[in-house]
């Protein structure tokens, strides 16, 4: 009794599983196949989208350098006008003074005052910062263009046109952490969608093993009791007490 109510569980449990389960579990089970399937082939090369997203990225990080350098110029340059005046007053500020001078005071340095030499030291101070300023605007002039380049040689690489081969290995190292960083993205949203899936996966198998069989287990039970008024538990442990008698 007992190896027929395992067959026919398990018969219910097959038919159950084929009219229920499998419509259900083989659809789940393609879709991981599939995700394993584009995984493994983005870890073995280069894809181009991810390749063009890096690309995009890099363009995106150029223009935001140009701007904020542009924005750093647009101060410098409006800031030099002002320099100018502020060294025009300290210089009339300075002959001023001289043109009150004494014979002495101008042939002896030593004789001169201190607000002279305090004239003379914010001149000097004035001058510098304006030389610091046209020095800084000389080199962001210098650098904007240089990114206006980048920028123009990462949309014709974009647009698959030839570029200087200089500049691509410059930024060959930046495009390939990009291009990685945008694969390690890819590949984490996918797995991400794949959450839900192997929960699925996981309850239905459950359900399968586990679960199915109880169930039926427990209604053939129910049935063999309620039908022929025999339950097997007690037939069991009756040949289970005969066995033990016959050792």
């Amino acid at each position: 009794m007992v190896r027929f109510l395992f067959v026919l569980t398990l018969l219910l449990n097959s038919m159950v599983d084929q009219a229920f389960v499998d419509p259900h579990t083989k659809p789940k089970m393609k879709e991981i196949e599939s995700t394993a399937m584009e995984i493994d082939d983005s870890s073995k090369s280069e894809l181009d989208d991810d390749k063009r997203l890096a690309l995009i990225l890099l363009k995106e990080k150029l223009a935001a350098q140009n701007n904020a350098k542009k924005s750093e110029l647009e101060k410098l340059n409006e800031s030099i006008p002002d320099l100018k005046y502020q060294i025009n007053a300290a210089h009339a500020k300075v002959e001023k003074i001289e043109e009150s001078m004494s014979t002495m005071e101008r042939l002896n340095p030593l004789e001169r005052t201190e607000k002279y030499h305090k004239a003379i030291q914010q001149e000097e101070t004035l001058e510098q910062r304006l030389a610091e300023s046209q020095d800084k605007v000389k080199s962001l002039e210098e650098d904007i263009e240089e990114i206006n380049e980048d920028i123009e040689n990462t949309v014709a690489t974009l647009e698959g046109k030839d570029v200087d081969q200089s500049w691509f290995s410059s930024f060959k190292k930046q495009i390939s952490e990009m291009t990685d960083a945008a694969r390690i993205a890819n590949i984490k949203k996918s797995l991400d969608g794949l959450i839900d899936t192997m929960l699925t996966l996981i309850a239905l198998f459950l359900f399968k093993t586990l679960i199915m069989p109880l169930i039926f287990l427990a209604l053939f039970l129910k049935g063999f009791k309620y039908i022929w008024n025999i339950d097997p538990r007690d037939w069991i442990k009756q040949e289970y007490s005969n066995i033990k008698r016959s050792e």
